[in-house]
């Protein structure tokens, strides 16, 4: 028989009283700017990857420029920026407070 499917990659954010803010299963790696000012930016301060993805990076909103259809952060201009945080496979991270309340988006890797 063939081998089965890799687990979903499902990531999910939440605020300060643990409430839901954020969710979308992945099946590719790819980047996901989260919209200008929105719940998910200001609202998130946890950030659960499940086992299905082998890390997630959360873009700090520093130094943003917006722009009519986009916006231009640091932590989401570049992967590596400093103040980036990395949520390992199958954890939750409470974000640093740099971090709580200033995500522009996420950098999402699948298994």
């Amino acid at each position: 028989p063939p081998p089965p499917p890799p687990p979903p990659c499902v990531v999910m954010t939440y605020n300060e009283d643990r409430a839901l803010v954020f969710s979308k299963t992945y099946t590719y790696s790819q980047f996901d700017l989260f919209p200008d000012e929105g719940s998910f930016e200001n609202d998130s301060y946890y950030v659960y990857a499940s086992a299905g993805c082998a890390y997630v990076t959360v873009g700090d909103a520093d130094h943003c420029g917006f722009f009519p259809t986009n916006k231009d952060c640091s932590g989401c201009e570049s992967e590596s920026y400093g103040d980036n945080a990395r949520v390992s496979s199958g954890q939750t991270l409470h974000l640093p407070s740099d971090l709580q309340g200033d995500v522009c988006g996420l950098f999402v890797h699948v298994k």
